[in-house]
């Protein structure tokens, strides 16, 4: 099976949040999206990560309450991996 069989069922659409939105903007989109992860992206657009649920689980476990004013490039899992649609699941 390959990339685009799965965005074929899934959709093409991608939603991204900046590096320095906060922990509490992160989880405020992934709510209002009903997604469990954003692509990150710096101010010229680049992919920098990609930040999760439990990404967000982990920065308020370790910083309580005051990780939701915290910045999502602080959190998020840096250097994603990426591929094309040509790329097989395997």
């Amino acid at each position: 099976m390959q990339v685009r069989h799965i965005l074929h069922d899934k959709g093409r659409d991608v939603v991204a949040i900046s590096s320095n939105a906060t922990i509490s903007d992160a989880a405020r989109m992934l709510t209002d999206m009903k997604i469990g992860a954003l692509v990150v992206k710096d101010k010229a657009g680049k992919l920098t990560g990609i930040i999760s649920e439990r990404d967000l689980v982990h920065a308020i476990a370790e910083g309580a309450a005051a990780a939701l004013t915290q910045q999502v490039g602080d959190h998020m899992t840096p250097a994603p991996q990426t591929c094309v649609e040509t790329d097989t699941v395997e």
